[in-house]
């Protein structure tokens, strides 16, 4: 359009200026009065009109400063000019296209019967060049008003290879002029981004880590489908705020620390749980292994499965003498406690010389040495065993004769054999017991 603008202009300025002594190209003509014709003065009017368009166009650049956010002027252009220079505008380009309607050429043809048909012909190519810019001026004009009326339009460079192109989060090259017209549409609709402080999110997150804690105690498959619910729910929340609310929490701040606190917290609790567990299972088990046993099924659980092993161990199998006749003597409740008493100070003495307890069957300990952990002297630790089991049992005996606590001393017999065996643990998945077996093993309960 600004071409079309520039030729119309200089189209009428060049009829406007046309000398007379070239009669090829001259478009002043007068009348029987010696005045000029009535086209002259249109053009010459139109001529002015564009000089104080421009001047006015001018005037409005000066001043121009812009609007504020409540979309008044700040210093320069009031409203009431811009109206009145469009308006100038459009009244200037109507007249320009009635002036081409009342076709200035039969005019000139009409009333100068001696043009040369070359003159003729170079005074109707101007006016129809005249005329077939206004017309396509005018077209174009209702096009673009009907296309950016009630609309902003913004200019800038949008070629490639131009510098007006920049990088944003989105792509790798974004033409800058589309920065702006985001940022304007945000202003004109309002739709601004509420940044929150990350410290919310940090204290959102660390909310959510203190009640998963509470989950600690269920399973790891419950807790590994947990943590993952919390964490897609924890993201979707942060984007449904961001894209509905337009409110932006920094996800490093959520999902992050929640992620490092779960990992942190997660670990901590497994390894109390992990260190409970192994306590539990030592005072479970120191009462029927020595310690060094149960530090090594602590360590290699896998070894508390089914199956069995020959080895060649110790066996020592103990029996209180004449035990019916002896319970005969006290009460029940009497007889569980003595007992209890006695057993534990040989099963003590079992356990310290490196011995494992099998079972008690009534008033007798089955024990062997040499298994699980193997000893090259197990054979000497399990007679050392007896010896000092003899001494304890003197002792016991003494002390409880004394206060008459046992109506009669405790014998003990002990046997001892050493030979293969099959050692491992025995009976089910549910429900096993370790234990020794093989034809040494009932020697040592006949020598007992």
């Amino acid at each position: 359009m600004d071409i079309l603008e520039k030729n119309i202009v200089q189209n009428l300025t060049t009829v406007y200026n046309s000398n007379s002594s070239d009669l090829d190209n001259c478009f002043i003509f007068f009348d029987e009065l010696g005045y000029p014709l009535s086209y002259f003065n249109e053009v010459e009017n139109l001529i002015f009109q564009y000089e104080e368009l421009t001047s006015f166009k001018e005037y409005l650049l000066n001043k121009c400063t812009g609007y504020n956010f409540e979309n008044k002027v700040i210093d320069g252009i009031e409203d009431s000019e811009y109206e009145e220079y469009f308006s100038a505008r459009n009244d200037f380009f109507n007249n320009v296209l009635n002036f081409v309607n009342n076709n200035p050429y039969e005019q000139i043809v009409s009333t100068q019967a001696n043009l040369s048909e070359n003159h003729k012909q170079n005074i109707k190519e101007i006016f129809e060049i005249i005329g077939g810019d206004i017309r396509a001026y005018k077209e174009q004009f209702n096009n673009l008003y009907k296309k950016f009326n009630q609309k902003y339009c913004l200019i800038g460079m949008t070629a490639a290879s131009t510098t007006d192109i920049g990088a944003i989060p989105f792509v790798k090259q974004y033409t800058n002029v589309c920065i702006h017209a985001n940022l304007m549409n945000t202003i004109l609709t309002q739709n601004f981004i509420t940044p929150v402080p990350y410290e919310y999110g940090l204290i959102f997150s660390i909310l959510i880590s203190i009640l998963l804690a509470l989950f600690f105690n269920k399973s790891d498959t419950f807790q590994n489908i947990l943590n993952g619910i919390v964490r897609v729910l924890l993201i979707a929340s942060f984007v449904c705020l961001f894209v509905f609310k337009n409110y932006y929490i920094p996800l490093i701040s959520g999902v992050l620390v929640f992620t490092l606190l779960d990992f942190i917290c997660g670990i901590s609790f497994r390894f109390i749980s992990s260190s409970r567990e192994k306590k539990f299972i030592k005072q479970a088990f120191s009462t029927y292994l020595s310690k060094d046993v149960v530090n090594q099924l602590v360590d290699n659980p896998d070894s508390l499965k089914l199956g069995g092993e020959e080895k060649h161990i110790t066996a020592l199998f103990t029996d209180i003498k004449s035990f019916s006749s002896f319970s005969e003597l006290v009460s029940p409740e009497e007889l569980v406690s003595i007992l209890n008493k006695y057993l534990s100070k040989l099963s003590d003495q079992i356990l310290e010389t490196g011995g494992t307890i099998d079972k008690y069957i009534g008033d007798a300990i089955v024990s062997f040495f040499g298994a699980p952990i193997y000893y090259e002297d197990h054979a000497y630790r399990a007679c050392a065993a007896a010896i000092q089991m003899k001494k304890i049992e003197n002792e016991f005996n003494k002390i409880h004769m004394q206060d008459k606590s046992i109506p009669q001393e405790l014998k003990t017999r002990i046997g001892i054999n050493t030979g293969n065996m099959v050692v491992g643990n025995m009976g089910t998945e549910n429900k096993m017991n370790y234990t020794i077996m093989g034809n040494d093993v009932n020697l040592a309960s006949r020598l007992e």
